[in-house]
């Protein structure tokens, strides 16, 4: 019997399947790899607190999928002429609105990229000592009337944050 390249390769792979598929069996059986049934829903009790939205935004009146938002607050000029580099925060905002308000919804869709880009720019406006210097109601309010500028079809009733840091 001749032993070919292909022959070895085969062999390899197939014992690589086996055991990969012979483990995947016995972590199940062992009850290390819990078994999930396809669309199973996780309950907003599995998830901690600190990670839910409040209720109106689970309900179907928010505009989740702004993603992260990343920026840089404007750089600060020193005395001595050099200046100091802005600092740098991650964003993930969403919108409430109206509930039911399909076409603004739609219209916030299109417009994700304005909305994202309109967020980071209002970061990018004022010093790291600036927005120290605000509350988070000051700062949602000038965000949620910026974005209602933006807007045709409608308008937001505030912006929240699921995550504001600022990396000093």
């Amino acid at each position: 019997m001749k032993c070919t390249l292909n022959t070895v390769l085969a062999g390899c792979c197939a014992a690589l399947v086996l055991a990969i598929a012979g483990g995947t069996v016995f972590a199940v059986l062992s009850g290390r790899l819990p078994v999930q049934t396809q669309g199973a829903a996780i309950k907003s009790s599995a998830v901690p607190k600190e990670f839910r939205l409040p209720a109106r935004a689970e309900s179907g009146n928010g505009y989740i999928d702004l993603g992260s938002v990343r920026a840089m607050t404007q750089p600060i000029p020193n005395e001595d002429g050099t200046i100091t580099a802005g600092t740098p925060l991650v964003a993930q905002p969403w919108l409430a609105y109206p509930a039911g308000d399909r076409e603004l919804h739609e219209e916030i869709s299109q417009k994700k990229r304005q909305i994202t880009a309109l967020i980071a720019g209002y970061f990018s406006s004022l010093t790291y000592d600036a927005y120290k210097a605000k509350s988070e109601s000051e700062i949602k309010q000038e965000l949620t009337e910026q974005i209602n500028r933006l807007l045709v079809l409608g308008s937001v009733d505030a912006v929240y944050f699921n995550t504001l840091i600022f990396f000093e």
